[in-house]
Formats: C-alpha cells, structure tokens, sequence
C-alpha cells in the first residue's frame, strides 16, 4: 500500500508557529531538511516532518529551522511541498551519480545468491514502449521467451521477498526488500498473453475489450484493460483444448525514486505483542484497528544498527506468517522516463 508523500497534509490551511523549545542541531549547523539532526537530508526527514504537522504522538522535530524551506519561521504545509521537491532533485541527482558511478567500479555489496548474467535489459523510452505494445507480430512475442519473472527478479536483486503490490490495469506496483536489506521499487507491465490451442481449435467468447490475433495455433491477447484478458484466460484454462498460456511483462526497476517502510496492513486476527516479540529487529507495534473490516495496522521501525541478513529473514518470515499482509510505505514521485526493460513470461499453464 502506497503513501504518496504529498497525501500526507490532509489540512491545507494548517500552520503551526515555531517557539524556541526547538532545538537547532549540536553544532549550530544546519543541514537543510535534515529535521532529525542525523547529518543528512533523507525521506526519513520527511516522514518525520509529516508525523509532526499531523500531531502523531510522540512526533519531534530535532531542527525545526531545517524544515523552514521557506524561512518564514513557520514550519508548515508549503515547506513541506518545497522538502518534497528537493528530494526529488536530490534523489534524481544522487540515480546519476550511481549510474555513473557504477560503470567505473563493481557493486559494495554482493548477493548472497548466485544469478544468470546471461539476461540483458534494454534501455526503454517507456512512451514508446506503450506504441509498441499495441503491435501483433512473432518476433515482438519471442523476445518474451528469455526469461521468467523470477528469473528477472533474482538477476536485479538476489534473493527478494515481495513486501507489496498493487495492481493497475496494466501493470504492478510492487516494493520488494533484497537480501541485503534494501527496499526497491518495481515495475512489472503485462503486455500480452499467448494462448497455445490445439490445431484446428477456435476460441469463443472473447471480450469485447480484448483484442486478439492468430499465429498459427496461438492466440494473441492484447487489452487496454489486461484484468480482462487475465479473467477470460482463468475462464478457459481448464478447456481440453488449451494447451498452453504464458503471460508476457515488461518489468524495470524505479531508480530514481526513494522508498520507506511506514508499517504494514492485514487482515484476520490481531497480532499479540508476543508476535512482534520474534521480529525486534524490524520494531514492530500495534496501530489502529478497524473492527468493522476485520482489517489491521501496524508500526514498523527497522533497527538501522542490525544486520542485513537479520532484517531480511526477519522480513521474509512474516510474510509467510501473516497471510494477506502488506507494506504500508512513503516514497519520491519522479517521473522515470527511459528505464532498464527485461522481456519475460510468466506460465499460466504449460502443456
């Protein structure tokens, strides 16, 4: 589940006058936006900004003059929107520091988990990428052919554990945690699905929504709309004459954007503090409950000092123990425009 960090301010007209019970950082320094006083300028920054104008308990400001971006003396709605545009300049320039960076020396840090170099992504206009979608042909259908989700996955990130995912018409949201700890946002774009029938088959009842084409024994499938092409395909999985289905996706990986864990959300009974007892590394504490829905909230506050591998186990154990659960987080809103695309497939059904 996605806060977008604008979404935070609920009342435009709130402004709240700064006293001098705030303190400015330790050395008399001020690093603008760092309102924490760690020394850096981060999204944790302004969570802790939006936390504080919503009055949640216990919210603090280490520096309020940091978060003066308009050095009115008064911390409010339009410093926020003013932080919330520097960190995407700051984390748009940061993305080509790495890329740049990258090219000239290897990663700090290495999986734990051994992956094909074989596959390799192309560099994508994502306008362009959306004409070409709409284009039948069996070269544009092979290309799919490579690689598995998973696959794609494990050859970006190592090992992975899928914290989030929300889904548009076209394509998936999703927030995934590496083995080392590190949040990443994904996105996975369907583009197709091929329907392999047997000879001489025809397929009925297509949806007026879906387009189709037919190469030889396979079908084609193509949507403004792909929740349409999923329905009918799970209509018509279990026909004696489909032979084989094979969702194609385009996925990339957001890296001009940050991404933070606020908490999580699931349904069914409520967690005990005896549950959160067997996760102290990712911190976490109850929140509200929605009896109505049957549906829960809950903190979460990663311990910064503990090791990788711990927050990731950890990470991985609770989405297996906690059916339906979600991450609830903040992130950046920059526009990337010529992403790093992988071609894979995602077999719905194999003969």
């Amino acid at each position: 589940m996605k806060k977008r960090i604008i979404s935070f301010i609920t009342a435009a007209g709130l402004s709240l006058a700064l006293s001098n019970s705030f303190a400015a950082s330790a050395d008399g320094i001020t690093v603008k936006g760092d309102v924490n006083a760690d020394g850096r300028f981060t999204i944790a920054d302004a969570v802790s900004l939006h936390k504080w104008l919503l009055a949640v308990p216990d919210a603090e400001l280490a520096d309020w003059k940091a978060a003066d971006f308009n050095n009115d003396r008064t911390v409010d709605i339009f410093d926020f929107c003013l932080m919330r545009r520097e960190l995407i300049v700051t984390f748009d320039l940061d993305s080509v520091r790495t890329e740049k960076a990258d090219k000239t020396k290897p990663a700090a840090v290495t999986p734990i988990t051994a992956v094909s170099s074989d596959l390799v992504g192309k560099r994508v206009n994502l306008r362009n990428f959306y004409e070409e979608m709409k284009e039948y042909s069996e070269e544009a259908s092979a290309k799919y052919s490579s690689a598995t989700v998973d696959e794609v996955y494990k050859h970006i990130l190592g090992n992975y554990v899928i914290l989030s995912n929300e889904s548009e018409k076209k394509r998936d949201h999703l927030l995934v945690m590496d083995e080392n700890a590190k949040l990443h946002g994904m996105v996975k774009i369907q583009t197709e699905t091929c329907v392999k029938v047997k000879s001489g088959t025809e397929l009925t009842d297509i949806p007026s929504s879906v387009r189709y084409q037919i190469n030889g024994d396979v079908y084609i499938l193509k949507s403004d709309d792909m929740n349409a092409v999923n329905e009918y395909v799970g209509s018509i999985k279990n026909n004696e004459n489909v032979l084989a289905i094979d969702a194609h996706y385009g996925i990339y990986e957001d890296t001009i954007n940050n991404f933070m864990i606020d908490g999580f959300r699931y349904y069914g009974d409520e967690l005990t503090k005896e549950f959160f007892a067997d996760y102290p590394h990712l911190g976490l504490n109850s929140k509200e409950i929605d009896t109505e829905s049957d549906t829960h909230s809950m903190y979460c506050k990663i311990d910064k000092n503990a090791e990788p591998g711990d927050i990731f186990n950890e990470m991985v154990r609770l989405k297996e123990a906690v059916s339906g659960i979600d991450a609830v987080f903040i992130q950046t809103e920059a526009w990337l425009e010529t992403p790093v695309m992988y071609y894979c497939n995602s077999p719905v059904l194999t003969d």
